[in-house]
Formats: C-alpha cells, structure tokens, sequence
C-alpha cells in the first residue's frame, strides 16, 4: 500500500508511523518492492485463509521485501518490473501459507525481523496499524507530469512561467529550481545531464524544468528530446536548491519555485504545493502517448467483470 501511495503518504492510518518508516529508507529502497509485497493481506482474505494462515503469509511476505532503489541515477529498468516483483512475492506467499508452510509470527517486529532489518525497531512500540481514521491511500494524486513525483510541482511553475506573453526560453541565461531537501537528495533528480536514457530524464528535476520550458507544455513528448539542444542547454544550466519552508511542510505538501535569469531581468513561479491532475487529464494524455488506447480503456473499465485479465498485457504490448 505504501508503494501505491507514494513518498508522501502513509500505508496505514497510524498518525504517520508508517509515512516516517518510508521515507527514512526512501533513498536507498525502492518502495513497491520494499514494502508491496506485504499487501498479501488482502490475498489472505480472498482466499479466507484463518488467523494463523494468514499470518504465515504476512511473514513470507516480509521475507520477499527487497528493491534498490539505484536506478534512477543511470535510468535502469528495475522500477519497471519491481511491481511486478512484489505482486509475484505476494502470491508466492499466500499459496505457501494456505499448502501449510508456517512462517514465524514475528517476521516484522521480531529481533531480526523487517523494523529491525530496516533499522527501525525503535519504532515497533508505536505501531497500531488500522486504529482509525481515514486510510491514506485513499489520498494518492494524479500525477499532473509523467513524470518523478519531486518534479511534479517544479514543471507546473515551470508551466506557469513559460505560458507568460512574450516568454522565450532563448532569452534563458540561468535558472534556479528551489524544493524541500527530500526532492533536491532523491537518486536522480538532481541531474544536469547527459541524457541516455528517458527514465533519466524523467527523474532529473533540471531536464524535467528544461524541457517544460522550452516546450511551453506538460507531456510524454518532452521526454523524448534527449538530444535537443535548447532542453540540453537549459538543463546544463539549472541548479537545485534546498528550501526550508518547503522541507518544513514536506511531506503534506511539496512546494517548489523556479526562478529563471533572463536577459536583463529575472522572473519566477512560486507553488506551495502541486496541483493533482485529474481523471480527465490522466485519460487525455494516456491516449496521446498510446495507438491502442480505446481497447486498453475499454477492458481496464471493465477489469471486475473480465475472466482473463492477462489479455492486458497483449492490448499495451
């Protein structure tokens, strides 16, 4: 649930225990693998495993967390498959604990369990998951940019700047991209370049605003301008900056302000937090990006009422 969310929210609704343990290992874990995997639960109940069963399963789980979270600095292909890594080890484990294979009730809390293995077994005495509340993964956004959630809120100031009368990115000399520290020590975001990869472009907070400005729009064609002099140049010239008021109010909000060094004057866009896309907006790009949209729409609407969920993956192939 964790890896559903995103680094901002919490997977359960234990007043932000959980959202703490997340982002202290955040840097160095990839959280759909570290923690996806431990959503068997609901894989327990569908199958109506009992208590003890049930259990066995969240241990086994524990057992399969795992994902390193280097590839954003190279634009690896790990994250692409680490969901599907954890879904794997979900399943693994509720068919091992309902074939009778037990795993030890303390796997999270124990001596050498997960909190432990994280270097966070400080924290075991305050967890009280599910005690009440509303549960945060009900709070997970749209992302307005396909792309890292820290350059989410830095390519809507740069959107808003580049939208301006008159505006040219030519005229650029400099730019300054401030955000809470979080953002700005991320793997990969703080990266000026080269460019091999999208994915690299995708996590670097300098091409995201590079590209953003010198294309005057938000889309999945930005990301394929690798080799694009004016967005090579712009990002080579942007620096990243740490901001207190935006490290104060991180994770509720993530805040970022793009400063921009003209020919003899400065300009800026300040945002105290991102503005979620919307269902609308998600739909919208997804069938810009994608030939076969309207098929891919028509089963994942559907995706309840299908026998064979597996025909998706022929559709987006």
């Amino acid at each position: 649930m964790a890896a559903r969310a995103g680094p901002r929210y919490d997977f359960t609704n234990d007043g932000g225990l959980g959202v703490r343990v997340f982002l202290d290992v955040l840097p160095f874990l990839r959280s759909q693998l570290t923690f996806g995997a431990l959503i068997e639960i609901a894989g327990s109940r569908l199958l109506g495993l009992d208590e003890d069963a049930t259990v066995s399963a969240l241990g086994f789980a524990a057992n399969a967390t795992g994902g390193l979270n280097e590839w954003p600095y190279c634009g690896g292909d790990e994250m692409f498959f680490h969901p599907g890594f954890a879904a794997r080890n979900a399943v693994t484990a509720v068919e091992l604990a309902s074939l009778g294979a037990r795993a030890s009730e303390s796997a999270l809390d124990g001596r050498a369990g997960l909190f432990s293995g994280l270097n966070k077994a400080d924290y075991i005495p305050r967890v009280a998951p599910f005690s009440g509340g509303p549960l945060e993964i009900l709070s997970v956004y749209y992302k307005p940019a396909p792309a890292c959630n820290y350059a989410q809120t830095a390519c809507q100031a740069a959107l808003a700047l580049a939208t301006q009368d008159g505006f040219r990115s030519s005229d650029i000399e400099s730019i300054v991209v401030k955000a809470s520290a979080a953002a700005v020590g991320y793997p990969g975001c703080d990266y000026p370049g080269p460019f091999e990869r999208i994915l690299q472009a995708k996590m670097s907070i300098q091409y995201c605003v590079a590209a953003t400005l010198a294309c005057g729009v938000i889309a999945e064609s930005n990301y394929r301008l690798l080799d694009n002099p004016e967005v090579k140049r712009l990002a080579s010239v942007t620096k990243l900056e740490s901001d207190a008021a935006f490290t104060a109010a991180y994770p509720g909000a993530q805040g970022s302000e793009v400063i921009v060094n003209l020919r003899g004057q400065t300009a800026w866009s300040r945002m105290d937090d991102l503005i979620p896309a919307t269902p609308e907006e998600i739909r919208a790009r997804f069938r810009s990006a994608c030939a076969n949209w309207q098929a891919i729409e028509e089963m994942v609407d559907t995706l309840e009422q299908q026998e064979n969920v597996g025909a998706l993956g022929g559709l987006a192939a």
